[in-house]
């Protein structure tokens, strides 16, 4: 087994974070959020939806030689949102554009 992990490469940077969902019907609204997030994704400039993903909606973020995951828990009103970079602050980058788009979300807190 060490052989076959020795040459993966770690991330210089990564992130994890989650936003509660205060909304009664948490998974309707969450589902409505992932979707607003996927149209969203083409508009930056260097994210793109990587497809096909089962979990949720995953972006390659080629500016922060990085993703970015954003997924609902599967019992708790929470998403979860992760991320990896290989750039030293890339994350960081990632972290500001992701609560820009949910900021404008009323029922959603950090």
């Amino acid at each position: 087994m060490g052989d076959l992990l020795k040459d993966l490469k770690e991330p210089l940077d990564e992130l994890e974070f989650r936003v509660k969902i205060t909304e009664a019907d948490f998974k309707t609204y969450g589902t409505g959020v992932l979707e607003d997030f996927a149209r969203h994704v083409p508009t930056v400039e260097g994210w793109s939806l990587v497809t096909p993903n089962y979990e949720g909606v995953r972006v390659d973020c080629t500016p922060q030689e990085g993703w970015v995951l954003i997924r609902m828990s599967l019992h708790d009103p929470v998403m979860a949102i992760n991320a990896e970079s290989d750039l030293d602050g890339g994350c960081s980058a990632i972290e500001e554009k992701m609560k820009a788009f949910l900021s404008k979300y009323e029922g959603l807190t950090f």
